[in-house]
């Protein structure tokens, strides 16, 4: 769940948020901005389902290699034994985990409560969110923070998983976002374990990652490409706020072309951020493979150090940076 949350990000809350549980081919059109950037609930629950038939695939072969590699033996070693034991439990949690996945994708409504109660529960043991933007040292500490999202965006996030929250009755009776540290619960399944233990700068992490993509989301869906490209990018690359961050690995043509000298070209970080959407940052490797802009220069230049310095991490950290500039436009314009 914490995979697909982390590459693609929450559906866009809004007041007709009903519509994040729709039929995505059939949901209607938003006139104000992009559907293209719009995903679903339901849509959420597919890719779950099968992520988990992969990985319950995987599981089932491996056991099976171990098992049919001993098979007959009477003198099976102690620590063949141990592996075959530890991997028929990674097979049974794997199974666990598609038979939730199935149940998720025939109640959306259920598989969104989860994510809001698992985020929350993220949430409250990644520690406090600092917004004491006090004095140009501190903006510029702050602006740093984060991996370079900052930490406005970050309470914004919370802010809205609190309305997710609310819409979806998942709140005590204080009005507080109910919180779970497990997805399943041991009533469903008694025998399972916990899949994996989380530091308090692991939940950190995961968190700043789901709510980039989910502020990014809600800013392309709400504007048009148009007033993106034209607008709202140009104007966050001019800013000195942004022009000060620094992003050692930027390739030396990125938004070099069709510059004129009065116009700020910004095709490279349109595509970079259309990009991280469409496919997520668990698709970041197929995203390389389309036809964007710095994809074709990547590709041209058949270098491989450049290959290896434009990685997932080194794009987010752009990515990150462009993400909280247009965050503090946009909201000073809502």
């Amino acid at each position: 769940m914490l995979t697909v949350l982390s590459s693609q990000g929450l559906p866009v809350f809004s007041d007709e948020w009903s519509a994040s549980f729709a039929d995505p081919t059939v949901a209607d059109s938003n006139e104000s901005g992009d559907d293209e950037f719009r995903i679903f609930f339901s849509s959420m629950t597919q890719v779950l389902r099968a992520a988990a038939d992969v990985w319950l695939s995987i599981a089932r072969k491996k056991l099976q290699q171990t098992t049919h590699s001993d098979d007959g033996s009477k003198d099976m070693s102690d620590k063949t034994r141990l592996k075959i034991s530890i991997l028929k439990k990674d097979y049974e949690a794997k199974e666990m985990a598609y038979n939730d996945a199935i149940s998720y994708s025939n109640d959306p409504m259920l598989f969104a409560k989860k994510c809001i109660v698992l985020l929350e529960a993220i949430r409250k043991n990644m520690g406090s969110v600092d917004l004491q933007y006090a004095g140009d040292k501190r903006i510029r500490q702050l602006n740093k923070s984060e991996n370079g999202l900052g930490t406005k965006v970050l309470h914004w996030f919370s802010k809205d998983l609190q309305k997710w929250a609310a819409s979806l009755g998942v709140v005590d009776t204080d009005g507080n976002v109910q919180s779970a540290t497990s997805i399943t619960s041991k009533k469903d399944h008694p025998q399972s374990n916990d899949a994996a233990l989380m530091s308090k700068r692991d939940c950190r992490t995961v968190f700043i990652q789901i709510a980039q993509q989910t502020r990014l989301r809600s800013i392309f869906t709400t504007n048009s490409m148009e007033k993106l490209s034209t607008e709202l990018i140009p104007r966050v690359l001019n800013q000195s706020s942004f022009v000060m961050t620094e992003w050692e690995d930027c390739p030396p043509w990125w938004n070099a072309d069709l510059t004129d000298g009065s116009n700020c070209n910004c095709q490279d970080d349109c595509d970079l951020l259309t990009g991280i959407l469409d496919y997520g940052y668990g698709g970041f490797d197929s995203l390389l493979q389309h036809d964007y802009s710095f994809c074709r220069r990547l590709a041209s230049e058949g270098d491989e150090d450049s290959s290896n310095t434009f990685s997932r991490s080194s794009a987010q950290i752009r990515i990150n940076h462009l993400t909280r500039v247009l965050h503090a436009n946009v909201e000073r314009e809502e």
